[in-house]
């Protein structure tokens, strides 16, 4: 859905966030009020009930324009946070909030024209236009609240445990290089313990005229192999050690999702009750 753009009204940057939940409570229920006045004015043709209608669609007008300011401070803030439907939603909400903030003063205009014309049609007109109003009104209230419940728009603890989780994958991913890197390393080491035996063996048939120098070659070879057995050593532990890392970060990845999960469910169980 592509909306009208009021730029005038999202560049105010000095509106405090979170000012829109409880504005837009005025923005659905005002419409609803009026229609309901316009019903019973029907049977009863009083022009202070009529009065009492223009009043309230006059304030409606200004407080459309504070929730569509409301709504897009708190949607830039939210925004970053969402999921690609999550981001989604909010673009269609916010569309079709700058078309609400139009629709109030057309409802306005139609409801003065009443004023000044008696005519049934005139005003058979009006309380259809009134009635597609109040029906976006309900929808966008709607729409609202699935961002919230189902998407965690400006929930602070989700935005945190998904913060949380996108650090632990990342160290996960970290984690999980260093230990192919650690596997690569060891397996490149194997092959050069069984290859040195081997020549150390040639050197021996070689140079097995002289007795001290073939004991001085065994003392050579054992000192080497015992530092080629340290770093190997070393390799192992390290092997050893990060595979229970790796495993201690899964499970905190699957702790922190679970928890997310839980947030969403007990904030929908608390809207349903």
């Amino acid at each position: 859905m592509s909306g009208i753009s009021l730029g005038f009204l999202e560049t105010m940057d000095a509106i405090p966030h979170l000012l829109h939940p409880p504005i837009v409570h005025f923005v659905v229920a005002i419409p609803v009020i009026v229609l309901l006045i316009e019903i019973i004015n029907i049977i009863f043709n009083r022009r202070t009930l009529s009065g009492f209608a223009f009043a309230f669609l006059f304030i409606l007008c200004f407080i459309v324009l504070a929730a569509y300011a409301t709504g897009s401070a708190d949607g830039k803030e939210a925004f970053d946070a969402l999921s690609i439907a999550g981001q989604e939603e909010l673009k269609a909400h916010k569309a079709l909030g700058s078309l609400i903030v139009i629709g109030a003063f057309v409802v306005l205009i139609f409801k003065f024209i009443t004023v000044l014309s008696s005519h049934p049609l005139v005003r058979a007109v009006y309380i259809l236009v009134l009635a597609l109003f109040v029906g976006a009104t309900l929808k966008q209230g709607k729409d609202g609240g699935e961002l919230v419940f189902e998407h965690g728009a400006n929930v602070s603890q989700v935005k945190v445990l998904d913060d949380k989780l996108f650090d632990l994958e990342m160290k996960l991913d970290e984690l999980k290089g260093n230990e192919e890197k650690s596997n690569a390393q060891t397996s490149g080491v194997a092959p050069q313990e069984t290859q040195e035996p081997t020549s150390a063996l040639k050197e021996e048939k070689i140079k097995d005229t002289n007795a001290s120098s073939d004991e001085e070659q065994k003392k050579s070879d054992l000192n080497a192999s015992t530092a080629e057995s340290t770093p190997k050593k070393s390799s192992e532990s390290n092997a050893t050690q990060e595979p229970d890392t790796i495993e201690k970060i899964k499970k905190e990845v699957v702790e922190i999702k679970n928890k997310v999960d839980a947030k969403i469910e007990k904030i929908k169980e608390d809207v349903k009750e």
